[in-house]
């Protein structure tokens, strides 16, 4: 199941500068023919993070897989992808690195993890960093968040029978 799907085609999709970037959406660099998320960093490291509480509703206890397309613009660079686990009341509960890779000038990377969601999480905002330096450029595309399955949203009651059932006529 779909918990987020991140194509930067309509826009920013939810994601913000936190520090030491400027970003915006492109179809100059693109994984699929859509856009990607270019972030210049202003400063030596960057953080871009999602506005606050995320958009993807979670569950406690079930195990979310992560994945990232990163490519470098112009140097390579080390990116690192975060869960940061909210709860019903927007406050953080837990933050956790799903991934990190060294992105290159040859192509995309594959950022890929899975993490648990905890108990009291209700959302997940997603940031992602790197050491970079100041100008350089690196695309995020296809981040996405998914669930194995449609998590259970009620537990079934189990009733006891009592005696043998009978046979139909």
């Amino acid at each position: 199941m779909v918990v987020e799907n991140k194509t930067f085609d309509g826009g920013l999709d939810n994601m913000t500068p936190w520090y030491g970037s400027r970003i915006a959406s492109t179809p100059a660099t693109s994984k699929r023919g859509g856009s990607s998320l270019a972030i210049t960093a202003t400063g030596s490291d960057w953080g871009v993070i999602e506005n606050w509480p995320g958009q993807g509703s979670v569950r406690p206890g079930v195990t979310y897989t992560f994945k990232a397309s990163v490519a470098a613009g112009s140097v390579p660079a080390s990116v690192t992808e975060q869960a940061n686990w909210v709860d019903a009341n927007d406050n953080t509960i837990g933050t956790v690195t799903v991934g990190s890779v060294r992105d290159t000038k040859r192509g995309w990377t594959e950022l890929t993890g899975t993490a648990k969601a905890p108990p009291g999480a209700t959302n997940v905002a997603l940031d992602f960093t790197s050491n970079s330096r100041s100008g350089a450029v690196t695309y995020l595309a296809d981040v996405t968040v998914t669930s194995p399955t449609p998590p259970p949203t009620t537990t079934p009651a189990v009733t006891a029978g009592h005696g043998k059932q009978r046979a139909h006529p």
